[in-house]
């Protein structure tokens, strides 16, 4: 206990003074009453924690895929001091999140081909590219889902993308972001226990087994709410493990005759909260919501532990995907109160 101490107040130290530079409650009030992209950008390049990452650059001739390759410039810089700063066996753990990151930036990729959109490759930084498996410069030709899938047939995506080109109704967007969310929550399930010490290997257990049990949730309301899909082609999308959730539950909610008679079967189990006001509320929003508290709970549970470095990490990749969503909403034209719905204001206690 007392080596944790000291191992983990020095990271748990990092991480706080890192996280110092996060988006406050007021940055993002600033935000959500701004009325064009230009002028969030202004903002953020005047802010501390990103004024390096915008530092040259002209923001009246920044352009969607250039402020969100800016944007995801901050968490590379992000997880590679915290990459460097932990001992080897913590740096382990922090792999996680280059397959993490890798998948996100996959799923931009396929979101642009599916709407005939121009694929723009992120630029990455050479420290990044030697912890990623795919080579982004080869995907980049892919112009349909067909090509794309192909172009990932030799990498370690290869096997949960088989099926997807395989079947005619997990062909869609849904069916491979799915796909690659699925290979990274079955991918730590089946190493944690080669990466980590036992009280790590419990606490990535907890964490990821949380994870895929809301995100399965979140799949089947989904496809609930699409009463086009089968049941039998709902349990082909879920991850196929549990944390804390029953089979029995999942296959009853996949069975459920509606999605309000999967809700009510839902808030049976200790995710209920998932499930707060939804007939009002995106079940996304409720997602982050969520996951952001259970961070918190897990760093208060295990103060010197791995949870200060995950808990940090999900704060800098939700604080990324955040900005990213309000950008999309300030260009689309949302008013004060729909940006406000992006945001997960309960996050801060002050």
């Amino acid at each position: 206990m007392l080596l944790d101490v000291i191992k983990y107040g020095g990271v748990g130290a990092k991480t706080k003074a890192m996280n110092a530079k996060n988006l406050s409650r007021t940055d993002y009030e600033n935000l959500c009453s701004m009325h064009s992209v230009l002028e969030a950008t202004s903002y953020l390049k005047n802010l501390p924690g990103y004024t390096d990452v915008f530092s040259g650059v002209n923001e009246k001739e920044l352009h969607r895929s250039e402020i969100e390759r800016l944007l995801n410039k901050r968490l590379e810089i992000y997880i590679e001091k915290l990459y460097k700063f932990v001992a080897n066996k913590d740096r382990e753990i922090i792999e996680y999140f280059f397959i993490r990151y890798e998948i996100e930036l996959l799923k931009g990729i396929i979101r642009r081909i599916m709407s005939e959109e121009e694929v723009v490759i992120p630029k990455i930084n050479a420290f990044f590219k030697k912890h990623l498996a795919v080579n982004f410069d080869d995907v980049a030709g892919a112009t349909t889902l067909e090509s794309f899938i192909d172009k990932l047939s030799e990498t370690r995506y290869e096997k949960v993308l088989t099926p997807v080109s395989r079947t005619k109704e997990r062909q869609t967007l849904f069916g491979v972001e799915m796909a690659l969310d699925t290979y990274y929550f079955t991918y730590i399930q089946a190493t944690r226990g080669s990466v980590a010490g036992k009280m790590e290997e419990e606490i990535l257990g907890q964490a990821n087994g949380t994870e895929t049990d809301i995100l399965n949730l979140m799949w089947i309301y989904r496809c609930k709410r699409n009463t086009g899909i089968s049941s039998d082609m709902i349990f082909t999308f879920i991850i196929p493990f549990r944390y804390k959730l029953k089979k029995t539950d999942i296959a009853n909610m996949v069975g459920a005759d509606s999605y309000e008679q999967m809700v009510e079967i839902a808030k049976e189990t200790r995710y209920r909260d998932l499930f707060n006001d939804i007939n009002v509320k995106f079940i996304e929003q409720n997602y982050k919501e969520y996951l952001d508290n259970y961070y918190r709970k897990l760093v208060r549970k295990y103060p010197f532990s791995i949870a200060c470095i995950l808990s940090s990490l999900h704060a800098a990749e939700t604080e990324i995907k955040t900005l990213i969503n309000l950008i999309e909403g300030l260009r689309y034209g949302l008013d004060q109160n729909e940006l406000r719905e992006l945001v997960n204001f309960k996050s801060f206690t002050n």
